[in-house]
């Protein structure tokens, strides 16, 4: 399961694929089609020394064929260091200035020394995505910090964010949080999800709220996607 809007881009195709399309580490992706065009970003990976990029990019016409961009996200924010920069969430907003994508990431922050949640802007889906925000938008510390990122838009139109804590990090529970009303949970209160629950979806069907995640070791057998349903929001779940 991913934290990203993978069903964007659920989409039929002439053409025959054969896995792995994109053919190198590229994890956590996230998809979002603009005219013709999907734009998928993902985790970094590498040594610390060899960051691949912050925010890898690929695109495709056809959901078949992958071309790799240029480094969506080639500065980081100040409040940040290179290294871990996971989980992009990207979604396409109408402003009064006109267009934007707003890119939502997990990054190292430098403070803590803990995962945290950034934000950054492009005109453009494919970026660059510039970030100037003296810190980040999320970070609760005090849970291990904050992870896995995910915009849903309601059909009224108002957008929701709901990411995690990084609880497993420092061996704490992790909750699914939702805003921008007051954090609302998930625990992990099912036997499937061990100690970890995490990368949130939110998808809207037939008026009710289905809210799709991850649980346990994303490196055990026993890793899963479940799912949760209300028929509001902020649920209960």
């Amino acid at each position: 399961m991913t934290s990203a809007f993978s069903h964007t881009c659920c989409s039929q195709s002439t053409s025959t694929y054969s896995n792995p399309v994109i053919n190198q580490d590229f994890p956590d992706p996230n998809c979002i089609k603009v005219a013709d065009t999907f734009f998928v970003l993902a985790t970094n990976f590498g040594e610390m020394e060899a960051i691949s990029s912050h925010v890898q990019l690929a695109t495709s016409h056809d959901l078949v064929t992958y071309q790799l961009q240029p480094d969506a996200l080639p500065k980081l924010p100040s409040w940040a260091k290179t290294g871990k920069t996971w989980a992009p969430n990207v979604t396409h907003v109408q402003t009064t200035g006109g267009s934007l994508f707003v890119l939502y990431f997990v990054a190292w922050d430098t403070l803590s020394d803990r995962q945290a949640i950034g934000v950054a802007i492009s005109k453009n889906p494919e970026g660059p995505y510039q970030s100037h925000a003296p810190a980040p938008v999320i970070i609760q510390a005090d849970q291990g910090g904050s992870i896995d990122p995910s915009v849903f838009t309601d059909s009224d139109g108002k957008r929701w964010l709901l990411f995690k804590n990084d609880g497993n990090a420092v061996d704490k529970p992790t909750h699914i949080y939702l805003r921008p009303l007051s954090p609302d949970a998930l625990q992990d209160d099912q036997h499937w999800e061990g100690k970890v629950v995490e990368a949130p979806f939110m998808w809207k069907h037939a008026g009710r709220y289905y809210l799709f995640y991850s649980g346990n070791g994303y490196n055990s057998p026993e890793y899963a996607v479940g799912y949760a349903v209300a028929d509001h929001i902020t649920g209960k779940l």
